[in-house]
Order: C-alpha cells, then structure tokens, then sequence
C-alpha cells in the first residue's frame, strides 16, 4: 500500500521513488493526465540520469498540443517496480492514471485527508 495525504489545495498526493535514487517526490495524482506515468521538473530528470526517449505529442489542459521530452524509468510500486515514461516540465510533480492502472484508491478529500493506493488483484 502507498499511503499520501490531500493537501489544502484538495490535491491528492502520493510520495514515489525513482529506482537508482534514494529520495522520494511528492507527486499529484491526476486522473486527467495520459498517455505517459509521470511529469517531473527538467532538473530532477538530470538529476536522476533518466535515459531519453525523444519527444512527445502530448495535448496539455487547455487543449493546446506540444511536444515534451520523454524518459525511460523505473518507480518502485507496491512489492516490485513498474517500468515509466516520464514527461519534462518546468515545475510539475504529476502522476497520472496509467501510473495508476490497477490499483485502488482511497481519497478523504479534506486537507489533511489521507490517500491509500493498494494493488487489485490480478485477475
């Protein structure tokens, strides 16, 4: 089980950790962000020595389309790691609902509420 927290902005967040890396980011969980796991800030990507995959179409909130860098990676998710593609962004900490394909979540949406994200069972 991953367990978070919802800040004061009713955002849920969910710490996770790049395998290869010993700290753990503070990611918003958004269910309106697809076709990629992750989006985190340029310098954390460098940090991390992500590999890159090239570039992107990606349509972003306000419907515009742009095309933003893509990184292979690894999270470590559950009892095991999950392979990712993670998206650059000045300044974004996101997850997104392919990150969380097969889990359930759990949200008390009051700041402070806590977030728990448990793997379904295969079937």
């Amino acid at each position: 089980m991953i367990a978070g927290r919802v800040n004061e902005r009713h955002e849920a967040i969910i710490p996770v950790q790049v395998r290869g890396s010993n700290r753990q980011f503070e990611v918003v969980i958004d269910t309106g962000f697809q076709g990629a796991h992750l989006m985190l800030p340029r310098a954390v990507i460098r940090q991390l020595g992500l590999t890159r995959e090239g570039r992107v179409r990606f349509r972003l909130g306000d419907e515009r389309v742009a095309r933003i860098a893509a990184y292979a990676g690894e999270v470590i998710w559950h009892d095991g790691f999950k392979r990712v593609r993670v998206l650059e962004s000045e300044n974004y900490y996101l997850a997104s609902a392919d990150l969380l394909a097969g889990s359930h979540i759990e949200i008390d949406m009051i700041p402070g509420g806590t977030v728990t994200v448990s793997e379904l069972p295969s079937s």
